[in-house]
């Protein structure tokens, strides 16, 4: 496949190459590691750097001169002058992220703090051609790229479904999307803006959004499973994500759940995303009673009228709610994991309806976990944006990343 896009020759590398570095230096970071979190004096800022207080201001200054640190007011008193307190410039810096997603895709610019700055939407289709999907996805993170001053932007995170070699930034398979065979998605985007990028599953991208600004924040071990188009899982393992030799692991959707059940698309029978995924609650009210559901339905119309208790829908509900818990059990105690977050359409289910999830793995769970156990629903706003962000600033900060960069 022909993988040269709209924009035919190579643009120059958005990144500063000269003149006053906008690449902050070891010690600098480590400043800016601990502003991320809080604003703080230069004194605090010498306490939890270990770096002696000359080498800390003379650090501030030259982050202040860059536009990444600014004074914040004054300090609480201790007996002396009130302390100058210095805070990131979260907008200083701006990271570019991509949630590819079917049938919509969304692209925002996202600041050191991971907070959304910008967003838009950009259509996709399981079927089109990637080009086409790429080629789109480019022209809206070049409208971004536009409003952004050149050395700002500091790379590219893309959030994806389905199978990839993160290795190498190339998207093996998209379940249901046929063209998306081994389609090099780092380096088509890396060409095209002129920026580093990089792949993260998505479910691994919602994990680390719900470390990094969810109620998952200081949990060592936990799990992240969306139930959505398909049903999979990130694995925040040991204070990091775990994804596996190739960035695939949690791909609970085809763990089997009921044997020699309903075929999923990926050939198996008895998967839990054949019975759990949003395309499958659309589908089953038609299997089960033909005489009452004869034409299409959306997943969103099932779940209304199961909540009003009308059949089919309330069983094949009820029985996507009881398999998403046997496979988060099963999750929970391959993994021994405490907390598993929950997103995707449970996450929109009232609180009686969601119970039928956690009662079941309850059910499922032996001591110490079953004790110990918790399901809890994620609060966080476009996760899918937020993680792919991460990464890139996680980068930016020296943290090591095991994904390969495109350049």
């Amino acid at each position: 496949m022909d993988w040269v896009l709209r924009s035919q020759t190579k643009p120059q590398s958005r990144l500063p190459t000269s003149g006053l570095s906008l690449q902050p230096t070891h010690n600098s970071l480590r400043i800016l590691g601990v502003l991320r979190d809080r604003s703080c004096s230069v004194a605090e800022l010498e306490r939890r750097t270990g770096l002696s207080q000359l080498t800390v201001r003379r650090h501030v200054g030259v982050l202040e001169a860059q536009g990444l640190v600014s004074p914040a007011g004054l300090g609480r008193s201790n007996g002396g002058r009130q302390p100058r307190l210095f805070t990131l410039v979260s907008d200083s810096r701006v990271a570019l992220a991509i949630h590819l997603q079917f049938p919509g895709a969304k692209v925002a610019t996202v600041g050191l703090n991971g907070k959304i700055i910008a967003m838009r939407h950009a259509p996709a289709h399981g079927r089109e051609d990637p080009v086409v999907v790429l080629d789109r996805l480019g022209s809206a993170a070049e409208s971004f790229l536009r409003r952004v001053p050149v050395g700002r932007l500091i790379g590219v995170g893309v959030a994806l479904p389905g199978y990839a070699d993160l290795t190498r930034g190339v998207s093996l398979r998209i379940g249901r999307a046929p063209a998306w065979r081994d389609v090099p998605v780092s380096d088509v985007l890396s060409r095209r803006l002129g920026l580093p990028t990089l792949l993260v599953h998505d479910t691994a991208a919602m994990a680390l959004a719900e470390s990094d600004a969810g109620d998952a924040r200081g949990q060592q071990h936990f799990a992240f499973v969306l139930a959505e188009e398909g049903v999979s899982a990130g694995l925040f393992l040991g204070g990091t994500v775990y994804q596996g030799a190739f960035g695939n692991a949690g791909l609970i959707g085809h763990m089997t759940v009921r044997p020699n059940g309903r075929l999923c698309f990926c050939g198996s029978a008895g998967c839990a995303e054949a019975y759990a995924s949003a395309r499958a609650l659309a589908e089953r009210p038609t299997e089960l009673a033909p005489e009452i559901v004869g034409h299409p339905v959306s997943y969103q119309d099932v779940i209304r009228q199961a909540l009003e208790g009308r059949e089919p829908f309330r069983t094949v509900l009820d029985e996507a709610l009881e398999l998403l818990g046997i496979a988060i059990a099963n999750l929970a105690k391959i993994l021994e994991v405490r907390t598993v977050f929950v997103g995707g359409y449970p996450a929109r289910l009232p609180e009686a309806a969601r119970a039928k999830i956690f009662g079941t793995a309850h059910a499922h769970l032996q001591p110490p976990l079953k004790v110990n156990f918790d399901i809890r629903y994620s609060r966080v706003l476009e996760a899918g944006l937020v993680g792919a962000a991460i990464p890139v600033i996680r980068r930016f900060f020296g943290v090591p990343t095991t994904t390969r960069w495109a350049s």
